[in-house]
């Protein structure tokens, strides 16, 4: 059983934690949307996923199909990607086909059966801990050579 609905560009779905859809795009790419996930359709081309997971199968196409994310931007022309998105890190893998995955200025290729996760700034750190550490071990250049 198949429900067509129409919508315009623009829209933000949430699904709870017990709901789950899929959305087929005019231009032939289906989007698969977990639980627990808020994605923004800009419009047949374009997503922002601003937290959860989604699953795009993408048929082949010269535009390719863009999903924003947290933590950089993935990009496809024929496949399935899955992606989860969180505030500081963005896993994507390819399950069939490839993906060019673009953050920071960079763009590297993903390919089918890979795995990468995107983060923007490294992820959060304990500095204090490494500042423990460290004290003592670097020392001034004047004091190595016995100048205060």
């Amino acid at each position: 059983m198949s429900n067509r609905i129409n919508f315009r560009n623009g829209i933000t779905l949430k699904t709870g934690s017990e709901g789950k859809t899929a959305i087929s795009t005019k231009k032939g790419a289906d989007v698969g949307i977990d639980s627990n996930t808020e994605v923004h359709f800009i419009d047949a081309w374009k997503i922002r996923l601003k937290t959860g997971q989604v699953l795009v199968s993408m048929k082949e196409s010269e535009v390719p199909f863009e999903i924003d994310t947290p933590n950089g931007r993935i990009r496809t022309n024929k496949g399935t990607v899955n992606i989860q998105a969180g505030d500081f890190e963005t896993i994507v893998t390819a399950v069939k086909g490839e993906a060019a995955l673009l953050l920071e200025g960079e763009e590297k290729k993903l390919l089918e059966g890979r795995q990468h996760k995107m983060t923007i700034g490294g992820e959060p750190v304990d500095i204090g801990a490494i500042i423990n550490w460290s004290e003592g071990v670097l020392t001034k250049p004047d004091e190595k050579n016995g100048k205060k």
